[in-house]
């Protein structure tokens, strides 16, 4: 959940120019009073106190596919963005879908941020995403023996590679193995 908001701070800050400042709560009075963008797992206090605003709506969750719910509605005249997941990872997966949504594109080379920018604070009344992934396992088995392979890499490769991943939603990474080499 701290990842997940603080990226969401992240990719606020390189669209608009300005970063929003982060604060803890476990209820919703203890928000401030301005327009405020949640994070949370679905079963936090915080989210299960805010579900009754949106249909008590959870974030989706069957056979191991793990899902996330990105939800504005609005409240005591501001507007709340609530992102959240079923578990821990989903709920990042659910911040770097929002990052998606103001603009940001995430592929294996690196993120591609557009130049203008944005303005802050973000208009968060029209969000309504609700989302589970099509298979329980996604990610990359890259083929190894090429100057572009893994086989080459260096730690500072695999672990953008596998960050990037993370950044698109994807859990698994892999690495062929030939066995007749001994």
């Amino acid at each position: 959940e701290k990842l997940a908001a603080k990226e969401l701070k992240r990719y606020i800050f390189l669209r608009t120019g300005t970063a929003p400042s982060l604060t803890t709560s476990d209820n919703y009075i203890g928000l401030p009073s301005e327009d405020v963008i949640v994070v949370g797992v679905n079963s936090s206090n915080i989210i299960t106190e805010l579900k009754e605003e949106y249909g008590n709506v959870d974030a989706p969750n069957s056979d191991n596919r793990k899902g996330y719910l990105i939800k504005s509605f609005s409240k005591d005249g501001r507007n709340i963005l609530v992102i959240t997941g079923a578990d821990t990872t989903a709920t990042l997966y659910a911040a770097y879908r929002f990052a998606e949504l103001i603009g940001c594109h995430f592929n294996l080379a690196g993120d591609v941020i557009p130049d203008q920018k944005l303005i802050y604070p973000l208009d968060i009344s029209s969000y309504n995403e609700k989302s589970q992934p099509w298979f329980e396992l996604r990610g990359n088995l890259p083929f190894h023996n090429f100057l572009a392979g893994p086989d080459f890499w260096s730690v500072s490769e695999y672990k953008s590679f596998i960050t990037q991943q993370s950044k698109m939603g994807m859990n698994f990474f892999g690495l062929h193995h030939y066995p007749e080499r001994g």
